[in-house]
């Protein structure tokens, strides 16, 4: 499988030149689910290289996913949307 930034990265959990890693993962889905609402944006704290300090970020989504919870509503989910997460942060 090659990276979608086109580079020759044929194994998956490899960073290539764009930044991105590649990696498969399990969805899982308990239903029922029950819809909160569209996930406008997140606010989160990240820290960059090691020794600096954390800093916050904000992110809007330009097409909202759903935002989700569990039936216990002990766990959310965000559902759809078109974003990536890099070394960069969140994008899309």
């Amino acid at each position: 499988m090659a990276c979608t930034c086109g580079c020759s990265q044929q194994q998956l959990g490899l960073l290539c030149p764009s930044g991105v890693i590649r990696t498969r993962m399990l969805q899982v889905i308990r239903p029922p689910m029950t819809p909160v609402g569209e996930l406008r944006g997140v606010i989160y704290r990240r820290a960059g290289l090691p020794g600096e300090v954390p800093k916050n970020y904000v992110h809007f989504f330009k097409q909202a996913p759903l935002l989700a919870a569990d039936s216990m509503g002990r766990k959310l989910f965000i559902i759809g949307g078109h974003y990536r997460v890099t070394k960069r942060g969140i994008e899309g």
